[in-house]
């Protein structure tokens, strides 16, 4: 079981959990075609916004495999939503998750993929303060995220991403 403390604070940004505030902020992310085009969905209206803000509103927590805590992203100078992140608790027995985040297009190449990526591991591998989280590890006592895209050749899109991440332990090691 994950309750995070909020808000989750990086150099730059804000995590958070949703809420009916966010409708505007989120329905100029989620309206547009480049943002849709890689998801399973396409460009929403404002009622299907509606919807998906309704339900990440309800995801601010991991209480059982299955579940996905969903935070919206904003930057911490201006309070702006920028996008969302997520932290998906696929597996207790293989201790396994999955993150995603989903950005402005205006906010893309800025780092902040990297700096949501980074918190989601710690929160997902780490746990926080005296809440372990479910998907953590034994040997996992910090992470550590880099996040790349660059345009593709044949478009303007970005859809080429290189994620990779390094755990290290203050465990010793045997001989």
């Amino acid at each position: 079981m994950l309750k995070p403390s909020y808000p989750i604070r990086t150099d730059r940004l804000i995590l958070r959990p949703f809420t009916p505030d966010d409708l505007d902020g989120l329905h100029a992310i989620q309206s547009l075609p480049e943002v849709a085009r890689y998801l399973y969905w396409g460009p929403r209206d404002l009622e299907e916004v509606r919807e998906a803000l309704n339900t990440k509103i309800t995801q601010s927590a991991l209480l059982e495999e299955g579940q996905a805590l969903t935070l919206a992203v904003e930057l911490a100078a201006t309070g702006e939503l920028i996008g969302d992140g997520l932290l998906f608790w696929h597996s207790s027995l293989h201790r396994s998750g999955e993150i995603g985040y989903v950005f402005h297009p205006r906010h893309h190449g800025k780092g902040y993929a990297t700096e949501v990526a980074d918190a989601l591991l710690k929160l997902g591998f780490d746990g926080q303060n005296s809440s372990p989280s479910p998907i953590s590890s034994p040997v996992a006592a910090s992470s550590t995220a880099r996040v790349s895209a660059w345009p593709s050749s044949s478009s303007a899109d970005w859809v080429i991403l290189v994620f990779s991440a390094s755990l290290t332990s203050s465990r010793s090691r045997g001989p």
